[in-house]
């Protein structure tokens, strides 16, 4: 939904939203952190009023993060310098400042190189500064771990919305935007979104959690609430249709096997048989075949299927990337700088290459990559230490399975670069930086504990 004048009925809608926004907000700054985790799509609603564009999700960062540092003078107390804050645990741990710091100066750098000025500045405050302002507020802000479980509760009902939709959508084909998604033999939802991955991109990490918070002890109703955003979660995957969600929902499920002696060796079993009885398949090795003959001569046809099209479009962007291997493309740049290398005319140019490290390293340059790949490293070194520790344990594993979610999608599309994902993104980063301190400190997780 786009609107353009600042003279009519949807404007002054939007106004009187942000409005109320502003001022529950401004009564309790916690009430702001959740409408924005309930209310990610809201970036779907755009307008313009003269030079100025935007969205309803942005504006409402934006005036949350004013709030934030206006009420009670905060902006005078932040402590944002590198280094532990005195007499007190750094709300966001060097371990953590490090890692973000040089991914915001990378998108930076990428900004001031990128072909597109206008579009890059769009993309860096709605991908970088406002996901980390919500970061910020949220590490800040939330004081007890029922807080955090409040943010996943609003999460898993948007799970639960979207999956609704998505039933709707799978019976009527209404709202589809494209006939060919619309048609019965060929449907695949789209729900708020305009594609079907979105859909998948926005539910798979937050399925992901809720498989592993499903072992924290909880009431009966809280059990069935999990359950049913899991299943209202693969119901949206396997209505989109979405290979690379199912993969990553099926990795986590593997893990979690894995994970328990008595589970392990039936897990471990079952991939073995399961393997063998695919690869002695006759169909299975004919596409084996087919897809193995078609990505070693660069063939792609209309009848190619979404992997080999991926593939090729790395094939493109390791070219790129062999020329710009320090800059990448700039921000909103790939599809400028991709042009030169692009062998097929019919197939679009995608905004991005379909994998999270070439989409760093395209977006963020060299700098970019290694700052993703060092707060991954962070991320997941964090939470396997606090497994260690017993309160915590299960926080640490779902939040676990989130990242692993996210990583296995994101190996074959775009989990970061979008508004709601990239807003998603960092409250898993704030979430895991919670879970760290709380685990880190004995004091500080007694006072926050809900027990």
């Amino acid at each position: 939904m786009t609107i353009t004048s600042f003279f009519n009925v949807e404007t002054l809608l939007i106004a009187l939203g942000l409005a109320a926004f502003a001022y529950l907000a401004w009564q309790r700054i916690l009430w702001g952190i959740y409408m924005i985790a309930a209310f990610l799509p809201l970036y779907l609603i755009r307008f313009s009023v003269g030079f100025f564009h935007s969205t309803v999700l942005e504006l409402g960062i934006l005036i949350l993060g004013c709030i934030w540092l206006i009420k009670n003078s905060r902006w005078k107390r932040i402590r944002l310098p590198i280094g532990p804050a005195s007499g007190s645990l750094q709300a966001v741990p060097l371990r953590f400042q490090l890692p973000i710091a040089l991914l915001l100066i990378a998108a930076g750098i990428g900004f001031l190189f990128s072909p597109d000025t206008a579009h890059a500045l769009g993309t860096l405050k709605a991908y970088f500064l406002e996901p980390t302002l919500i970061l910020l507020i949220m590490v800040y802000e939330i004081k007890l771990e029922q807080d955090a479980v409040t943010i996943m509760y609003l999460l898993g009902g948007l799970v639960i919305v979207v999956g609704l939709i998505a039933v709707w959508q799978s019976y009527t084909g209404y709202g589809i935007p494209t006939a060919f998604w619309a048609n019965d033999a060929t449907r695949r939802v789209t729900t708020f979104f305009g594609y079907p991955n979105a859909s998948a991109l926005l539910v798979g990490p937050i399925v992901g959690f809720y498989i592993g918070y499903l072992f924290k002890q909880d009431s009966v109703a809280t059990h069935a609430f999990k359950i049913m955003v899991i299943t209202m979660g693969v119901i949206t995957i396997l209505a989109a249709h979405s290979t690379g969600a199912l993969v990553a929902i099926c990795a986590v499920l593997v893990m979690v096997f894995l994970r328990y002696k008595y589970t392990r060796t039936l897990m471990i079993a079952g991939l073995i048989i399961g393997g063998t009885l695919l690869l002695n398949s006759a169909r299975v090795q004919d596409r084996i075949v087919t897809l193995q003959r078609n990505v070693t001569n660069n063939y792609l046809d209309l009848a190619s299927s979404s992997l080999e099209i991926r593939i090729n479009q790395w094939r493109e962007t390791a070219l790129l990337i062999r020329d710009h291997w320090l800059l990448g493309a700039g921000l909103d740049g790939y599809q400028t700088k991709l042009a030169p290398y692009h062998q097929y005319s019919w197939l679009e140019i995608y905004l991005y290459p379909h994998n999270i490290f070439l989409n760093a390293w395209t977006e963020l340059g060299l700098l970019g990559l290694a700052a993703f790949v060092w707060l991954g490293i962070v991320i997941f070194k964090s939470l396997l230490s606090v497994i260690k520790r017993s309160y915590y344990a299960t926080w640490a594993w779902a939040l676990l399975y989130a990242w692993v979610a996210l990583l296995v999608h994101g190996l074959v599309d775009v989990p970061f670069f979008k508004n709601d994902l990239s807003v998603l993104f960092m409250i898993f980063v704030g979430l895991t930086i919670l879970v760290w301190n709380w685990s880190a400190s004995p004091v500080l997780g007694k006072r926050h504990s809900t027990k």
